[in-house]
C-alpha cells in the first residue's frame, strides 16, 4: 500500500506506476499466500525451521515460491519490477529526489530482510524431515498461472484492461471520468 500512496502521491507517470503495482502485487502476492500453503500442507508446521530444505522436499513449490519471492522483490520479468521503475523515473522526473532514493533504499532493505528467511525455507534442511503431501503438482498450477499472468501481462495489458487502468489513471490526477 505504500508503494502505491508513493506512485499515487508523486504524480504523473507514478500513477500509472501505482495502478500496475496494484495489478502485479495481488497476482504476485496471491501466488505466494498458495505457495506457503502448500508449504504448510507439506511441512504442517509454519515454523520456518520445521519447513527447510523445499528445494529438495517439494522441488515444485519451491519453484513457485521462488519465482514469487523474486516478483516480489521486484525483479524481471514480473510486473513490480516495471511498476517500481515507473515510481522512481516518476519521482526523479518530478524533481522529488530524496523521495525517489528513500524509495529505492527502502526496497532494498525490504528485499534484505526477506532473502534470510527465503535462503532458510529453501536450502537449509528442516529440523524434521517429514513431509505429508507426496504429490505437490495439483497444488502448484494457480500459482504458476498468477505468475505466468503477471509475466504475461509486462507484455501485454487487454485493450478493456489497459482502458481501465488509464481511465483510474485520469481520475487519480483529477481528468475527467467518462463511464
Amino acid at each position: 500500500m505504500g508503494v502505491i500512496a508513493l506512485g499515487v502521491g508523486i504524480g504523473g507517470l507514478g500513477v500509472y506506476g501505482a495502478m500496475l503495482h496494484l495489478l502485479h502485487h495481488s497476482l504476485i502476492k496471491s501466488s505466494l499466500f498458495l505457495s506457503t500453503g502448500n508449504m504448510y500442507l507439506g511441512f504442517d508446521s509454519k515454523l520456518i525451521a520445521h519447513c527447510g530444505g523445499m528445494i529438495r522436499l517439494l522441488p515444485k513449490t519451491f519453484i513457485t515460491f521462488f519465482a514469487g519471492f523474486l516478483g516480489l522483490s521486484g525483479l524481471p520479468p514480473f510486473g513490480l519490477f516495471i511498476s517500481e521503475l515507473l515510481i522512481i523515473l516518476a519521482a526523479f522526473r518530478m524533481g522529488h529526489l530524496t523521495a525517489g532514493i528513500l524509495f529505492i533504499l527502502g526496497l532494498s532493505l525490504v528485499v534484505i530482510g526477506l532473502v534470510r528467511n527465503v535462503i532458510a525455507l529453501s536450502f537449509t534442511p528442516p529440523a524434521r524431515e517429514q513431509v505429508l503431501i507426496p504429490e505437490e503438482t495439483p497444488r502448484i498450477l494457480s500459482p504458476a498461472i498468477l505468475l505466468l499472468t503477471s509475466i504475461t501481462l509486462c507484455l501485454w495489458l487487454p485493450p478493456p484492461l489497459l482502458a481501465a487502468i488509464n481511465e483510474a489513471v485520469l481520475a487519480l490526477l483529477g481528468g475527467a471520468f467518462h463511464g
